[in-house]
Parts: C-alpha cells; sequence; structure tokens
C-alpha cells in the first residue's frame, strides 16, 4: 500500500512507487556519543536529542531520508541505505 505521508512517485504505466518504500534508515545507539551535530543539520526537524539518555531520536513520520545526518555524523552511527530496486506499489 505504500506510506500515505509522503507524495508517489511516477513510474511507467500508472505504477507508482513510494520514499519510504525505496529507502531505509539505521541507527546504531552504543556509537552516537549525543552531540547532536545531527539534529542540527536536519532539514525536517525529525531528528531530537533525548537530554536523559545523550542519544538521538528520530521520528518516521518526519524523516525524508536526504542523508544529511548520515553525511554529518562525527561516530558513523547513522547510515541511510537507498534501495535501488524500490517495491511497486498497488
Amino acid at each position: 500500500t505504500g506510506c500515505p505521508r509522503h507524495a508517489r512517485v511516477p513510474r511507467r504505466r500508472n505504477k507508482h512507487i513510494t520514499r519510504c518504500e525505496m529507502s531505509e534508515y539505521i541507527f546504531n545507539k552504543s556509537w552516537c556519543k549525543g552531540c547532536g551535530v545531527c539534529v542540527a543539520f536536519c532539514p525536517k526537524k525529525a531528528l531530537t536529542l533525548d537530554e536523559i539518555a545523550e542519544k538521538m531520536e528520530r521520528d518516521p513520520e518526519k524523516c525524508i531520508y536526504c542523508g544529511l545526518c548520515e553525511h554529518y555524523c562525527p561516530d558513523l552511527a547513522i547510515t541511510v541505505v537507498k534501495d535501488r530496486k524500490p517495491k511497486e506499489a498497488k
């Protein structure tokens, strides 16, 4: 069915793919030092810093899988995987 919060991306003859099906977000909490660099660079404010646990948390409803958090994370704790063969939406 796909994700209702993202626009459908047109693809060949009435078939569509959704952005959520094309990407995966991997976060290694044990590597995160809680510096907040990823939070500062997130364009959709999908990332927040948990002050108590000193770890980053992500709101999947806001995340657009742009990869800026992965690019700027000094601890390499974030990986954004963009699937090369997205699933077809029905």
